[in-house]
C-alpha cells in the first residue's frame, strides 16, 4: 500500500522523467485527466493533426441549447422549454467562483423562470448567478439521456467526453 506522503514525490519524479524524456526524443507529455498518468506523444505530424482533432472532441460549441426531445404529456400545459447550455455573452464558470444563489430566467418572456407561470408560449431559459448574471452550464444528466436535444447536435466524441467527465465525478 502506498504512502500518501510519498506519492507527491512519485509524481513529481515521473514528470521530471517524461518531461526530460519528452525533450530528447522530441515531443509532448500530456496528462490524461480520467486516470492521472503521464503519457509521452513523438511529435509527428499525423499524431499532431490527431491530438489536434482529440482536443476539437473535447470543446464544446460557443452557443449549445437543449430541449428535451421526449413529446410533452397530453395533460401538461406546459410550453417547450429550450435551455441555454452555453453562449459566448454569458459567464464561464470556473473553479475560483463562490457563487451561491442561481435562478432561471426566461429570456422568452423577460421574466424569472419557474415551472408553467412564466407566459405564454415557448420558453428559452438560461442560468442567473446573483454575482455574474447569465452564466453557462455544465450539461446535465438528463439532456446526456436524451442527447438529440441538443442544438447543435454533438458529435459522439463530445457525447463521450461528457460522460466520462460526469463518471469521473
Amino acid at each position: 500500500m502506498r504512502s500518501s506522503g510519498w506519492f507527491p514525490l512519485i509524481t513529481a519524479i515521473q514528470r521530471a522523467w517524461v518531461g526530460a524524456f519528452a525533450q530528447q526524443r522530441g515531443g509532448v507529455v500530456l496528462r490524461d485527466g480520467a486516470v492521472g498518468r503521464l503519457i509521452w506523444v513523438p511529435s509527428s505530424p499525423a499524431v499532431q493533426h490527431d491530438l489536434a482533432q482529440l482536443q476539437n472532441d473535447r470543446v464544446l460549441p460557443h452557443r449549445l441549447l437543449w430541449c428535451d426531445p421526449r413529446p410533452i404529456p397530453r395533460l401538461n400545459r406546459q410550453e417547450p422549454v429550450t435551455l441555454i447550455v452555453r453562449d459566448p455573452g454569458f459567464h464561464e464558470p470556473t473553479d475560483e467562483d463562490d457563487c451561491t444563489t442561481f435562478w432561471y430566467f426566461c429570456q422568452a418572456h423577460d421574466r424569472t423562470y419557474q415551472h408553467e407561470t412564466c407566459g405564454e408560449g415557448s420558453h428559452l431559459v438560461a442560468l442567473h448567478c446573483e454575482e455574474h448574471g447569465p452564466e453557462s452550464m455544465w450539461p446535465q444528466p438528463l439532456m446526456l439521456m436524451f442527447p438529440a436535444g441538443f442544438e447543435p447536435p454533438l458529435s459522439e466524441a463530445q457525447l463521450g467526453w461528457l460522460q466520462a467527465e460526469w463518471d469521473a465525478v
